[in-house]
């Protein structure tokens, strides 16, 4: 229902123009629509109104890798490995890029260091569309198991 997840970041987003949440739900709505011209301008202020906060530039890069610009989600890896030299980066925001620009095996690598970690946004993980490209490998069942969410199904 992403057309309905649209209109409840529009409308919390005029309670609150400057609600980082807002234009993060409102970017993943208008990608799971196929809006990513649209999605990559509401990330853009997520990224600028969390100070490049870095899970706000996680999802960025994945929506730009969703959206087909590989070398400016690149980009943004880049930036998080930087990050991460100085203060914590969820393993989690690299495998969710990892997973969006194809690339499978790190993607697990990374998931199976945030299972390690205990990041506690793995919890989504059964049922976000980020999720999607990795969701029929048999790996992706593994790690649900490991996280205790063996028993939901899968979302399509």
């Amino acid at each position: 229902r992403f057309a309905d997840a649209l209109a409840e970041a529009d409308r919390v987003l005029e309670l609150d123009p400057d609600f980082v949440l807002g234009f993060w739900a409102r970017a993943l709505a208008l990608s799971s629509l196929g809006r990513h011209a649209e999605a990559l301008d509401a990330a853009q202020q997520t990224v600028e109104l969390s100070g490049r906060q870095g899970s706000f530039l996680g999802y960025s890069a994945m929506l730009l890798a969703r959206a087909g610009r590989r070398d400016a989600a690149e980009t943004i890896v880049a930036e998080l490995h930087q990050k991460a030299q100085q203060s914590y980066v969820s393993p989690l925001e690299f495998a969710l890029v990892a997973m969006n620009l194809g690339q499978t095996d790190a993607a697990f690598e990374w998931l199976n260091r945030a299972c390690e970690e205990g990041v506690p946004a793995l919890t989504v993980l059964a049922v976000t569309p980020a999720a999607d490209p990795v969701r029929h490998d048999p790996r992706f069942a593994v790690v649900l198991k490991k996280i205790g969410l063996e028993d939901v199904s899968p979302a399509v």
